[in-house]
């Protein structure tokens, strides 16, 4: 931070915009002066909104305040009003599902644009063509603020808050507002709310482009949960996106579970046995598959592999699997 401030007079835009990009790393609440002050005075839009952006993920931030005091504005009748008596848990979320609860409409977004927005890049024209005004406003405000905020003032679990966005008007910038917000804290009790809240096989919206579909959100749960949601997600038809998913992420010495290993061992057995010609999609992440089971399995599915009539292969596939397996059996075998 200080070398980029000593230093911060002689870039141009698009330095200034790179650099302050990598603040990602290591991110606090020292930081937050200069973002505050990029924010309000710098010349150059797209560093201002890389300065926003980092400010969202500090939970205490001036810019989250400010962003939830206009949130909480647009549920003022909901705040004000009493939760549902005698009612928790799940309960009170199926309270929440069939529109019961308080009584009060969640949220309404503001009927008119407040030029002081402008200061924390709200835009007066929706970011989006699917939204009109008010709910490109909305979108804006509530994708600023973490996951976490709505649970502390409202009250409601993370279930609660998803099943009073389903009932709202508002739904659809509501969505995709939470979407962005979990793609940038990987907050875990709304990922799992939202794969209790997804239909099979569809995929979470986000305006970052990211593909935030059951195994995206299943890898922000600690381990041991993630193995066993993967393990259900787990089907001839997700395999491919399980490795896309587990490549993305890079999670450094990652090793299937046992269990989700002989899971995936038999599919790779069933698809290498039933495929012809080239299986292009498949053969681009298996590789992967290779690098993250363990030892054992590994064996296992080499030998599979290995016993198959020759035109049973598909394409280059089994070379892949079984170039990185060997290296690593090979290695595993020279340490232990």
């Amino acid at each position: 931070r200080e070398l980029f401030e000593q230093d911060l007079s002689s870039m141009d835009a698009a330095e200034r915009n790179s650099l302050l990009g990598l603040f990602e790393h290591g991110l606090s609440g020292e930081d937050e002066e200069l973002l505050e002050r990029l924010l309000f005075k710098d010349r150059s839009r797209e560093v201002k909104k890389t300065a926003a952006s980092l400010l969202s993920r500090l939970p205490d931030s001036r810019y989250v305040t400010r962003m939830g005091e206009r949130l909480c504005s647009c549920m003022g009748a909901f705040l004000s009003a009493p939760a549902p008596f005698g009612l928790s848990g799940v309960l009170r979320a199926a309270a929440a599902a069939v529109g019961l609860g308080n009584g009060s409409v969640f949220i309404t977004p503001p009927e008119s644009y407040d030029k002081s927005w402008a200061e924390d890049l709200i835009t007066e024209k929706s970011p989006f063509s699917q939204f009109g005004p008010r709910a490109g406003w909305l979108y804006q405000m509530a994708a600023a603020v973490p996951p976490s905020w709505w649970t502390k003032i409202t009250g409601r679990s993370a279930d609660e808050v998803l099943a009073l966005a389903d009932r709202s008007e508002w739904k659809k910038p509501l969505h995709m507002a939470f979407g962005d917000a979990v793609l940038r804290t990987k907050d875990a009790d709304f990922a799992r709310a939202m794969l209790k809240d997804m239909k099979p096989g569809s995929v979470w919206p986000s305006s970052s482009g990211r593909s935030l579909d059951a195994f995206a959100l299943a890898a922000m749960l600690d381990r041991e949960e993630r193995e066993k949601e993967w393990e259900k997600l787990l089907s001839a038809d997700t395999f491919t996106a399980l490795l896309q998913d587990i490549r993305t992420r890079q999670e450094l010495d990652y090793r299937m579970s046992p269990s989700l290993a002989a899971k995936a061992v038999g599919l790779l057995k069933d698809r290498a046995a039933s495929v012809r010609g080239r299986d292009y999609a498949f053969s681009y992440v298996v590789d992967e598959l290779a690098a993250v089971l363990p030892l054992e399995a590994l064996q296992e599915a080499c030998a599979a592999l290995d016993a198959l009539p020759e035109n049973s292969v598909t394409g280059d596939t089994s070379d892949r699997f079984c170039a990185v397996a060997r290296q690593r059996l090979t290695l595993g075998a020279y340490f232990s």
